[in-house]
């Protein structure tokens, strides 16, 4: 068992753990039982494995594994045999120092495997590393490249995503033209008639009338404002040619 062994002399149970303690004494305390479990080991387990070894060829079947532990980040490495060979003399765990025990407790933060079962007999010797399987077959230790390689796949994976996104932004910037914006809708007549009418029968100064027209029409002045307002831009530049703040600073620029 991997808690408890029986002592078929003094039918008293050996703790192999702490956490075992409580079975121990319970089953101590049922004596009938333990006499009767005595008589099977010595006479009826014994005549059943003579029986089984004598209609069979001798095999031998050996198993490591580990039983995670919940808190910490360890394990209880098990090494297991089933054989009919009656000559198999020792089993053991073998790696790290262990000898002749069939149970350690190991890392699984190691980054290699270190620990296997031996098994030593008249006609073989059979040497087995653990794989990192519990005994349901379920994966629990990870070598270094198995940790690492998940985390050097998503970083290659992001940088992938990164330059696919800035290709395509690339290529949409130049060679996907943009549709241009609509002209402003012009101006509705009756709004214009009623502005001109304003500058016309308003008493501004001239100034302001044309800075107002060439604000409203920019370049496209009507026809019947044309002449004024190309009289007040000549006059404009002739105003700055003969302005003593404007002209010395003009002509600085100039040379």
């Amino acid at each position: 068992m991997d808690f408890l062994d029986f002592d078929c002399n003094t039918h008293k149970w050996t703790a192999k753990s702490f956490s075992a303690e409580p079975i121990k004494k319970l089953w101590d305390g049922q004596q009938m039982k333990n006499h009767d479990y005595s008589v099977f080991l010595i006479t009826k387990c014994t005549k059943m494995i003579e029986l089984i070894t004598l209609k069979s060829n001798p095999s031998t079947d050996l198993h490591v594994f580990a039983n995670p532990l919940q808190t910490t980040n360890d394990a209880v490495l098990c090494c297991h045999l089933t054989t009919s060979d009656p000559t198999v003399k020792t089993v053991f765990l073998i790696g790290n120092g262990a000898t002749h025990v069939l149970k350690a407790l190991i890392s699984l933060s190691n980054t290699h495997l270190t620990y296997g079962c031996a098994v030593q007999s008249e006609g073989f010797n059979i040497s087995m590393y653990w794989n990192g399987n519990t005994l349901d077959g379920q994966h629990i230790y990870r070598t270094f490249w198995e940790k690492t390689l998940p985390a050097i796949f998503g970083f290659i994976a992001v940088i992938a995503l990164l330059l696919c996104l800035s290709i395509a932004i690339i290529f949409c910037l130049k060679y996907v033209k943009r549709r241009p914006l609509p002209p402003p809708p012009p101006p509705r007549p009756e709004l214009t008639q009623q502005f001109e009418r304003f500058i016309e029968s308003s008493t501004l100064y001239p100034d302001i009338r044309n800075y107002l027209l060439s604000f409203i029409y920019g370049t496209n002045t009507p026809e019947h404002h044309r002449d004024s307002y190309d009289q007040w831009l000549e006059m404009m530049e002739r105003q700055n040619s003969v302005d003593p703040e404007f002209y010395p600073a003009h002509r600085q620029e100039e040379l």
